[in-house]
C-alpha cells in the first residue's frame, strides 16, 4: 500500500455517476464533452485508503488530517491528477484541502442530493 506524506490522502475512484444538471442518467455511449472526448463530471467521489500524518503549522506543530480511513469524500475532478494503480483499482492523491466535503454515514451519496 501507499502512505501518502503530509496533508495528502490516498482515494480510491468510485464508478462516476453520469448524470446531468436535471438529474437524468446518461449511458456512456450518449455522453460527449464539448471539447472533444468523453465526459468527464467536475466532481468525482472515492473511499480515503490512506492518510499523511498532516501538516505542520508555522509552529511547526503537526496538524492532523480530518479525513480518515474509510471515509467516502467528493473532490473536484481535474485532467491534472494522476489516475494510479493500487492493487488493479484506480486511485488518486490530492491534499485533504480539495476535498469538497465528506459523506457522514446514511446520507445520500449521489452528485446533486440534498445535504
Amino acid at each position: 500500500m501507499i502512505q501518502p506524506l503530509a496533508d495528502q490522502i490516498l482515494v480510491e475512484l468510485l464508478p462516476e455517476d453520469r448524470r446531468i444538471g436535471s438529474g437524468l442518467l446518461l449511458a456512456p455511449d450518449q455522453v460527449s464533452d464539448p471539447r472533444g472526448g468523453e465526459y468527464n463530471s467536475p466532481l468525482r467521489d472515492g473511499i480515503v485508503r490512506a492518510v499523511g500524518p498532516g501538516k505542520r503549522d508555522k509552529r511547526g506543530v503537526r496538524r492532523p488530517c480530518v479525513c480518515q480511513v474509510g471515509q467516502r469524500v467528493t473532490y473536484p475532478h481535474h485532467r491534472s491528477v494522476p489516475v494510479i494503480d493500487v492493487e488493479g483499482r484506480p486511485h488518486v492523491i490530492i491534499h485533504e484541502a480539495g476535498v469538497l466535503w465528506m459523506h457522514t454515514e446514511g446520507q445520500e451519496a449521489a452528485h446533486g442530493a440534498n445535504v
